[in-house]
C-alpha cells in the first residue's frame, strides 16, 4: 500500500497504481490511464481476496469516496499507515532508517469526526440502475461531491463518519426545504438558495448547524431555520452564511449568529476551547488529547522556555504547552481563528500565551516576539511549508522542531530541505482518521551540533 491510498502491483516490471485493491489481492485490473512510467488501474474483478479484507459497513462505499479504506480490516490499516510514513521519509526524505515509533491507532473507528460538511445540490449523482429504471426520480440531494466530478454530488442516505444525530440534520434540512419550495444548488449554473450544510459536535453531546445559502432572502432564510429548529431541538447553536460567489469557500465571509450559543466548548484535557462556526479544530476529539500527549513529551519543556507555534489555529497546540513553558507565541493567517485563540487563553486564565495574525508565507514574522524561540511547533497545511519559512527557520538556529502533519510525503520533503541544520531523532504517527489513507504524524527535529 503506498501513498494516497492506493495498492501497487508490477505488470511486466511497470508499477501499477491499483484503487480500490489490498494487498494480497488476486484480481483482473481495468488500466484507466497509462504513461511512460506507471499505469492507474481499478479491481474489475475480484479473483481471490486478501486475508487483510474485510465487508464495508457502509452502503455509500466505493461511490461516496470518503471512507475509501473500509474494504481493509483496522488492524492492516494500521500497518499500513505505519509503512507509508517509513516510506515516505525513506524514499522522499533519503533517511535509511527513520525512527517511526508504532502508530498509535484509534479506540473509535465509526463516528469519530466532529466536523463534516455537506453540498445540496438540484441534480444529485445516479447510479446505473436509476438510471435505466426509466422512472422520473427526485434529484434534489445533500451530501458529498463525488471524487474528481465537482458537478456531481452523491446524496448520502446515511454516513458513519459523525455521532448519528447528524444524520437526521442532514436529512431534516432536506425534506424541509422541499416542503418549503427552496431552490437547491445548481453548481454549473451557481443558481439556488441552499448550498452548503456544516455540522460541528463536541465530545461532551453539543451540537452547531451552520446553513450557506446563496440566495439573500430574509424572509424565507428565516422560515426554514426556524422550521429546522423546532424540528431539532438537540442542535444548540444556529449560524448562516450568505455566500454569492463563484466558489463554496466562506473563510472570508461573515458568519451570522441566528440562534442558541454563540460558541461550542469542547475539553482537551484541562483546556476549554471555544469552537465558532469558522474555527479550524482537530476533527477527532478523541484521539487530540494523544496527539497532544506526543508533542508535549517531544518538546521536553523545563518550564523557562519560550515556544513558538507556527500555524497555531484557536490555539489548540500552544494553550497545551502553555503551562510547561515560560511563553508561548502563536501565529496564524486567519483573524477569526487568532481571536478565538486569545479568547480561548482568556476563558482557561492562560496568561503567558499571546496570538497574532500574520501571513507566514509573505510577512517576515521572524521578528515578532521578544525573546528567542527555544522550540517551535509547526502544524501546517496538507501543501505543507514554503521555501520561505523553512529559510527563516534555519535562520532561527532554534534547538528543537516539532513537525505535525497530515501529510507524511510534504513532511519528508520539508525535512530534507531541513536537513542541512537538522536531524530527524524520532517520528510518532497517529490515526486520526480511521477508514481512510490519512493519519497525523509528529516528528521531532534536533538541531546539528
Amino acid at each position: 500500500m503506498v501513498a494516497e491510498g492506493r495498492a501497487l502491483a508490477r505488470i511486466e516490471g511497470k508499477v501499477v497504481f491499483v484503487e480500490g485493491a489490498t494487498p494480497g489481492d488476486v484480481a483482473d485490473l481495468r488500466i484507466v490511464r497509462s504513461k511512460k512510467d506507471f499505469s492507474v488501474g481499478r479491481v474489475h474483478q475480484l479473483i481471490s481476496p486478501s486475508p487483510h479484507r474485510t465487508t464495508p459497513f457502509c452502503r455509500h462505499f466505493g461511490v461516496c469516496g470518503g471512507c475509501n479504506w473500509q474494504h481493509i480490516a483496522y488492524r492492516a490499516q494500521l500497518e499500513y499507515k505505519q509503512g507509508i510514513v517509513t516510506d515516505a521519509f525513506r524514499r522522499i526524505a533519503k533517511i535509511a532508517e527513520p525512527n517511526v515509533l508504532p502508530i498509535i491507532g484509534c479506540e473509535r473507528e465509526r463516528a469519530y469526526r466532529n466536523k463534516l460538511e455537506f453540498t445540496f445540490t438540484d441534480s444529485r449523482w445516479l447510479s446505473q440502475p436509476e438510471i435505466e429504471s426509466g422512472e422520473r426520480l427526485e434529484r434534489r440531494g445533500a451530501g458529498f461531491h463525488k471524487p474528481g466530478a465537482f458537478d456531481r454530488v452523491l446524496d448520502i442516505e446515511e454516513c458513519w463518519l459523525q455521532d448519528d444525530l447528524h444524520n437526521r440534520i442532514r436529512l431534516t434540512a432536506k425534506t424541509t426545504a422541499i416542503e418549503q419550495g427552496l431552490t437547491f444548488r445548481n453548481v454549473r449554473s451557481h443558481r439556488g438558495t441552499l448550498r452548503n450544510l456544516i455540522i460541528r459536535n463536541t465530545a461532551g453531546g453539543q451540537w452547531m448547524v451552520v446553513l450557506v445559502f446563496g440566495e439573500d432572502d430574509a424572509d424565507q432564510r428565516e422560515s426554514y431555520l426556524r422550521a429546522l429548529m423546532g424540528s431539532l431541538p438537540e442542535v444548540n447553536s444556529w449560524y448562516y452564511v450568505i455566500n454569492l460567489k463563484g466558489n463554496d469557500s466562506i473563510s472570508d465571509l461573515g458568519a451570522v449568529h441566528f440562534h442558541g450559543e454563540k460558541h461550542l466548548t469542547e475539553t482537551i484535557g484541562r483546556i476549554r476551547f471555544q469552537i465558532g462556526p469558522k474555527s479550524f479544530f482537530q476533527t477527532n476529539s478523541t484521539q487530540l488529547p494523544l496527539l497532544l500527549d506526543v508533542v508535549t513529551r517531544f518538546a521536553e519543556l523545563t518550564g523557562t522556555e519560550h515556544v513558538l507555534d507556527l500555524y497555531c489555529g484557536i490555539g489548540t497546540i500552544a494553550l497545551s504547552l502553555a503551562g510547561n513553558c515560560a511563553f508561548v507565541t502563536g501565529f496564524e493567517v486567519i483573524g477569526e481563528a487568532v481571536n478565538d485563540a486569545n479568547e480561548n487563553a482568556r476563558l482557561n486564565e492562560i496568561g503567558n500565551a499571546g496570538f497574532h495574525a500574520l501571513n507566514l508565507d509573505k510577512e517576515d514574522w521572524t521578528g515578532h516576539w521578544i525573546n528567542q524561540p527555544d522550540v517551535i511547533v509547526l502544524d501546517p497545511p496538507r501543501a505543507g511549508l514554503n521555501p520561505i519559512v523553512i529559510e527563516r527557520l534555519m535562520g532561527l538556529h532554534v534547538p528543537r522542531i516539532i513537525y505535525v502533519s497530515c501529510n507524511p510525503a510534504t513532511q519528508a520533503r520539508d525535512i530534507s530541505m531541513l536537513s542541512t541544520d537538522y536531524e530527524l531523532e524520532t517520528c510518532q504517527p497517529l490515526d486520526m482518521f480511521p477508514q481512510t489513507y490519512h493519519m497525523e504524524n509528529v516528528a521531532l527535529l534536533n538541531r546539528k551540533s
